[in-house]
């Protein structure tokens, strides 16, 4: 449930720059970014630059209390998103 709670951060996110971070070029770096992290195992440096991004450019077009939720979504894997012991953490919470 925690990674549904991520995606949908980053669908917001997304929504809210007008730009998909994956099907084309965004001019913010963050579609490099995720495929050179695949490549090197680093995803919690895409989750860091995702939040960076919601900060800066939601409140304009989402509202502050929008872009609390989408920080929040983002947020929900906590700081070591992508790491092992992350992954099995939230295994057993969940």
């Amino acid at each position: 449930m925690k990674h549904d709670v991520y995606s949908l951060g980053v669908v917001l996110l997304e929504l809210g720059v007008s730009k998909s971070f994956v099907d084309s070029p965004d001019g913010l770096g963050i579609s490099d970014l995720i495929l050179r992290n695949r490549q090197f195992g680093k995803p919690w440096e895409v989750k860091k630059k995702l939040v960076a991004l919601a900060r800066t450019e939601l409140p304009n077009t989402f509202g502050q209390k929008c872009t609390e939720v989408v920080i929040a979504c983002l947020g929900v894997l906590g700081d070591e998103v992508g790491r092992p012991e992350t992954r099995e953490r939230a295994a057993i919470e969940l």
